[in-house]
């Protein structure tokens, strides 16, 4: 935990029953991973933050969740942020410039943008590079992959935005949007067993 996070799932490796392992989702995705690190521009902190870093024999993990096994226990305690400040401030960018494009670097959109970019060290936005509302939604999103990477939150933007598919295929995965949503539990669907209230979702048989 720190000054930044303001929600989380915590955990204790020490205490019995409390800590976690390692699973493949914290570990090295090198095709994805390498593709990330690349968008950083050169003086954004952030990029240290998905450098691996060896645990064990066993386990290369990103620094920011980076742990040691308890000695006792065999688990790390790292806590899974769940809402951080600098989210708060990017869902404040974007909100303000869905309900109307201020391009302005002292307006309320732009602000809370730089603000996130500030703390990283990176490169302020200006208004001369998001001249417009779908140049600035584009940059807040961008934003958000580079802020939150491996913090669950990549997928749910993708598609509340519906830009997972071209997302997607550029690291080298093929969708289509009947992947946007799971399938519904056959288990309810046969209970309702009534495709015309209870319909299956699109994609699944």
């Amino acid at each position: 935990m720190n000054k930044e996070i303001l929600f989380a799932v915590r955990y204790s490796k020490s205490v019995i029953g409390e800590g976690h392992g390692y699973n493949d989702y914290f570990k090295d995705k090198s095709v994805i991973y390498s593709e990330l690190k690349a968008s950083y521009g050169t003086t954004d902190e952030r990029r240290d933050m998905i450098e691996y870093k060896k645990v064990d024999a066993n386990n290369n993990v990103i620094a920011k969740y980076y742990d040691t096994f308890d000695a006792t226990t065999a688990k790390v305690g790292f806590d899974l942020p769940l809402l951080r400040w600098a989210d708060v401030l990017l869902m404040c960018a974007e909100a303000h410039n869905e309900v109307a494009y201020d391009g302005t670097e002292d307006g309320k959109a732009m602000s809370a943008l730089n603000l996130v970019r500030g703390r990283a060290k990176a490169v302020a936005y200006t208004s001369t590079e998001l001249n417009d509302q779908n140049s600035f939604r584009k940059a807040v999103l961008e934003e958000r992959r580079l802020e939150f990477p491996f913090e669950l939150h990549r997928w749910f933007d993708l598609i509340r935005t519906d830009t997972a598919l071209d997302a997607m295929s550029k690291v080298g995965f093929t969708i289509t949007k009947n992947d946007y949503l799971y399938p519904l539990p056959k288990t309810e669907v046969d209970l309702i067993n009534n495709p015309v209230t209870f319909p299956q979702n699109p994609g699944y048989n």
